[in-house]
């Protein structure tokens, strides 16, 4: 059976964060998929390497293959596809035979998902937050990059644990999300699990 690989952006250029990166999605699709096939996880780096090494392993046709990155902004307009999005910013082209389902984004930025779950916040910094400095939008994925960014910085300040860092603290935190919050609150996610579930060949519960 054909498996399934995918290509994330995130992890910078050092093993150890790669090796974090790949880590983190890896726990959050088995909680999302449940029990039985889970894709492998290939993280990357940059999104231009993303894409480079998605594209590599979509010619080769051994794997079904899917590309998650960063938004880096928001789209247009409601009816604006991923598709589109990432070859009107990027410039990229779409490899032949590839289909939109293949295309994913965590709107804007990865720490939208982090924000959709925030009892999984309170847990890594152990109640050492100030949630109200988060930004106040239930709608994670309408908050813009820059908020969310800064939301965490603010709320981590005076952690014991350090203000919020991307390598330091992003993969922790997201391989604590709850799998089921997050599909509620982030239509991303969700658009992303059902399609991995899909190809997995079955109806997952998210464990």
């Amino acid at each position: 059976m054909v498996g399934v690989r995918v290509f994330v952006e995130g992890g910078g250029d050092r093993r150890e964060t790669l090796s974090r990166c790949r880590e983190a999605f890896s726990r959050l699709f088995a909680k999302a998929l449940g029990a039985g096939r889970r894709p492998a996880v290939v993280a990357c780096g940059s999104r231009n390497e993303t894409f480079k090494r998605f594209c590599s392993h979509v010619a080769l046709a051994e794997k079904v293959c899917f590309l998650l990155v960063d938004a880096e902004g928001p789209l247009l307009a409601a009816n604006e596809s991923v598709r589109d999005l990432l070859f009107r910013r990027d410039g990229w082209r779409q490899p032949p035979g590839v289909t939109d389902d293949q295309l994913h984004l965590m709107i804007e930025c990865m720490e939208a998902w982090l924000l959709a779950d925030r009892e999984a916040l309170v847990r890594f910094y152990n109640g050492d937050l100030v949630l109200g400095a988060l930004p106040g939008n239930p709608r994670v994925e309408q908050v813009p990059k820059d908020d969310i960014l800064q939301g965490l910085e603010n709320a981590t300040h005076s952690s014991r644990k350090g203000m919020y860092h991307k390598g330091r603290h992003s993969f922790a935190i997201l391989a604590s999300v709850d799998a089921a919050v997050l599909e509620e609150r982030a239509a991303s996610a969700a658009r992303l699990f059902v399609v991995l579930r899909n190809s997995l060949g079955g109806d997952a519960a998210t464990a």
